[in-house]
């Protein structure tokens, strides 16, 4: 598990390829993002809205939800970007 701080990534879109095997685009794009370990909800801090999502989960047997996709909506690797 990532420690808790925000993060970066450069993107190089002249290496990544499409379904052609032609690049993506000419420039870098920087995302920048986070992790806060136990929020749930994406709002950088960890309180009672976090507790809430994992009541509403709580013993729920769906199959594409589990723990580790951080926010439990069943979309694995999932990357919230900063506004």
């Amino acid at each position: 598990m990532p420690p808790n701080a925000n993060y970066e990534a450069l993107l190089n879109f002249e290496n990544i390829l499409d379904s052609s095997g032609d690049p993506i685009g000419t420039s870098d794009t920087l995302i920048e993002t986070f992790f806060v370990q136990g929020d749930l909800d994406r709002d950088r801090d960890v309180d009672l809205f976090d507790a809430l999502v994992v009541q509403r989960n709580f013993g729920l047997s769906d199959p594409s939800v589990v723990w580790s996709d951080g926010d439990l909506d069943g979309a694995r690797m999932s990357i919230c970007l900063m506004h």
